[in-house]
């Protein structure tokens, strides 16, 4: 058994609902300043013109990539050092923590060679206008996506511990960092819509390096220190365990995404994108309370896993549930009689019925949402997020296949709504029919269950 070397014994296993809480309140703060951040980017971007706007929504599949791949790390990390703190391993948990940077590191050179295609991805979306302003958005963000995997990696690890307070505190300040340069890069220096990528990449190195500093300035009960670091197969496997079925997940989702992109360009037009642009950022907004709570659990229910305590993670799970979809019935209602204004704040106006019916469509899933992001989150937790790779693959083939089957009969966009709530539908479903049997079965087995 390992000892911890800070002499700070982590635990969130004997008041699992007080650290949920604790963890997650903050980190519903945390996403949601990411997603003004967002939506700081797309509002000074519209002031450009309208082909700017477009360039923005065309190059989200692309940025999905990015984002995404750095929160499979960072959560492929955070679950193997949850579950080993939890069965009370702690300097395998530091020597996660090594294996998951370098591991980043890796990946990070990987994306700045994909700068080099970055044309070539941008037509495979069947996108043919406006690609020289989508690659002066897209292309720093890739050459410097090393700051922004580090960012999530960092930020997830820190949660591991039971610290989510910090990356609130520091995301504050690169928020507000980014409020003011985003102007500054896009009209001053007159840098357009790449002034927009340069404001994100300056804040969110801002962010890394403040990470990096407490890491290594002793503030954190878990150590940064090559001294504990020992090459590990074992580790990288566990950390791929969790964070290649989230990597695949959100590569395979780029292949729906540039489904839903290239239809709606082509049944409505540039005007369609803007509006699913600007949809997708409201949505995320909308969500992110939701993944505030997924990301607490991740870490309580790997707590609770590594300590064996089944019937504890059973009932956190029914517990995050009851309290996600109440919060989702909250934001529905807001969405519904909010909805013009939040649209017109975006300069969207005389658009009232494709708003109405896009409105209707988010209001079904941000219901539907909780039960199939938390399932999957605590999967996360489990180490088990295989089971989240085949569920997704079900979802992005139902509904790829009804949007272009539907796209014959609808040729308004409308085959895009109906295929993503039909695939939702099926999606979480399948996540509550796991949970019955996983559950059941790990009772009956519970002293035989090997965590990491």
């Amino acid at each position: 058994m390992d000892n911890n070397k800070n002499g700070e014994h982590i635990d969130l296993i004997s008041l699992p609902k007080k650290s949920f809480w604790k963890l997650s309140i903050p980190l519903s703060i945390f996403i949601i300043l990411n997603n003004i951040f967002s939506l700081v980017d797309i509002l000074w971007i519209s002031q450009l013109n309208m082909e700017a706007t477009f360039a923005l929504g065309a190059s989200g599949p692309l940025l999905m990539i990015l984002n995404t791949v750095g929160d499979s790390i960072g959560q492929g990390t955070n679950s193997t050092m949850s579950r080993f703190i939890g069965s009370n391993k702690y300097e395998s948990s530091y020597n996660a923590l090594m294996h998951g940077l370098l591991i980043t590191i890796f990946i990070g050179i990987i994306f700045l060679l994909l700068t080099f295609f970055m044309k070539n991805l941008i037509y495979l979306m069947q996108i043919d206008e406006n690609v020289d302003i989508i690659l002066a958005y897209v292309s720093p963000q890739f050459c410097c996506a090393i700051v922004f995997l580090l960012c999530n990696v960092l930020c997830e690890t820190f949660q591991s511990e039971g610290n989510s307070k910090t990356p609130v505190k520091i995301m504050i300040f690169t928020n507000i960092l980014n409020l003011i340069l985003d102007p500054i890069f896009i009209f001053t220096f007159n840098m357009g819509i790449s002034g927009a990528a340069y404001a994100t990449i300056v804040s969110t190195l801002i962010s890394v390096l403040f990470f990096i500093y407490l890491y290594l300035t002793g503030k954190t009960k878990i150590p940064l220190s090559l001294k504990y670091f020992k090459p590990n197969l074992h580790i990288v496997f566990e950390i791929f365990k969790v964070s290649i079925p989230n990597t695949l997940e959100d590569n395979l989702a780029f292949i729906l995404q540039a489904t839903i992109v290239s239809t709606i360009f082509l049944t409505v037009g540039q005007v369609g994108l803007v509006l699913y642009a600007v949809s997708i950022r409201i949505r995320e907004f909308l969500r992110a309370p939701i993944r505030g709570m997924g990301r607490g659990l991740m870490s309580v229910s790997g707590h609770l896993f590594g300590a064996k305590k089944i019937e504890e993670l059973e009932k956190m799970y029914i517990y995050v549930l009851k309290m996600s979809f109440i919060v989702s019935v909250i934001l529905s209602i807001s969405i519904f009689f909010l909805r013009d204004l939040i649209y017109a704040s975006f300069q969207i106006i005389n658009m009232e019925t494709p708003i109405f019916y896009i409105v209707l469509c988010g209001i079904v899933l941000i219901m539907i949402y909780p039960i199939y992001y938390i399932s999957a989150k605590i999967l996360d937790g489990m180490g088990k997020s295989y089971y989240s790779l085949a569920y997704n693959i079900v979802r992005i083939v139902v509904e790829a296949g009804l949007i272009l089957l539907l796209k014959e009969v609808f040729h308004n966009g409308a085959c895009v709504l109906v295929g993503i709530m039909i695939g939702e539908i099926v999606y979480s479903s399948l996540y509550i029919i796991t949970f019955k049997i996983l559950f059941k079965r790990y009772k009956e087995h519970e002293d035989e269950l090997v965590t990491t």
